[in-house]
């Protein structure tokens, strides 16, 4: 079969052919209907060997929805044809983080479909049983976001739902695929005001198309506009989806006494936590991806009509123009590379 591979590290991606694989014990194979980019595909095309700690060669793809098309021993409780998605980091099952339903922090693995383990742009992927969840009526196509642009938003915003009552503020930087996600959780999931800051116009507006309440031009105006959108007070919460040092000292400056901030884009910034740098009592916090749990949760959202699944579709031929479009920022939407 056609699978999109790095072969090895300091070298780009490519596409090859592959044996077909099986599911062994526990475990299901899953026709790919469709696999979502990301940019963390960018930065492991674009990374030199020592810079991450998997092993090559894999599959790239880690936002992944399909058909079971087969099943192995011990994985019998599953329909063949079920439309799932999958949950891209491997887990444990047994750790005391997996157990407290914490498994996307399990210590025993750091890998999962599209890093460091065969993902979802190829034809077919096998998948532990315990890491699918089924689809009603979403359309497997578009699905596959959910497991990484749908669950990481969730998860950011579901820690903050308490703090987000009537009359509180979440500023969420960089509304772009996660980011744009966050957005339409927090309308679905709170009262709170959305602000959205960003240096894209166009984004900007597809964040307020989505349910954000001001846009704010991530210009030299900025503090001043975020202060005066809060009453000088600060707002309660604060997602950065960007996570350069620019947008994390913006984060800092623009979170309340009490408030959180939470630093979702790897972008290399640093957090200085002092006095006169944090808020009194603003935690900070590092979410990454989601649980099973979530995104079985983000999906019932998404089946409620809740969330809106925007997709641009491209064939697995035009997969180098995905790629191009995602560089770029030009996307409306996730680009999902749809398999033959």
């Amino acid at each position: 079969m056609k699978a999109y591979r790095l072969l090895e590290w300091g070298r780009p991606p490519e596409l090859t052919e592959v044996p077909s694989p099986r599911p062994g014990p526990g475990e299901v194979l899953v026709k790919v209907a469709a696999a979502g980019l990301c940019h963390t595909d960018l930065h492991f095309g674009a990374a030199p060997p020592g810079a991450f700690p998997y092993p090559t060669p894999f599959t790239l793809g880690h936002e992944v929805a399909g058909w079971v098309s087969d099943i192995g021993p011990g994985a019998e409780a599953i329909e063949l044809g079920l439309p799932v998605v999958a949950l891209a980091h491997s887990w444990c099952g047994s750790c005391r983080n997996c157990v407290s339903g914490n498994e996307n922090y399990c210590p025993h693995h750091d890998s999962g479909l599209g890093f460091g383990e065969d993902g979802g742009l190829a034809e077919c992927v096998v998948v532990p049983r315990h890491s699918l969840v089924p689809l009603n009526d979403l359309d497997p196509r578009a699905a596959g976001q959910l497991a990484c642009a749908g669950i990481t938003a969730y998860h950011a915003v579901k820690r903050l739902v308490g703090k987000l009552v009537p009359g509180s503020t979440c500023v969420v930087i960089g509304p772009g695929g996660i980011g744009a996600m966050a957005v339409q959780c927090l309308k679905a999931m709170t009262t709170a005001r959305i602000v959205v800051v960003d240096v894209s116009p166009a984004r900007l507006a597809y964040a307020v198309e989505l349910g954000a309440d001001l846009a704010l031009l991530a210009d030299d105006s900025l503090d001043g506009e975020l202060a005066a959108a809060t009453s000088g007070l600060g707002a309660e919460a604060v997602l950065d989806f960007v996570g350069t040092q620019s947008t994390v000292d913006t984060a800092l400056r623009a979170a309340a006494a009490l408030g959180s901030v939470a630093i979702v884009g790897g972008g290399g910034g640093v957090a200085k936590v002092s006095w006169g740098t944090v808020p009194r009592e603003c935690e900070i916090y590092i979410p990454q991806n989601g649980t099973l749990t979530d995104l079985r949760e983000v999906v019932a959202l998404a089946e409620s009509g809740r969330i809106r699944l925007d997709s641009e579709l491209f064939s697995f031929d035009q997969l180098e123009t995905a790629y191009d479009a995602l560089r770029s920022g030009a996307l409306r939407g996730r680009a999902m590379v749809v398999m033959p």
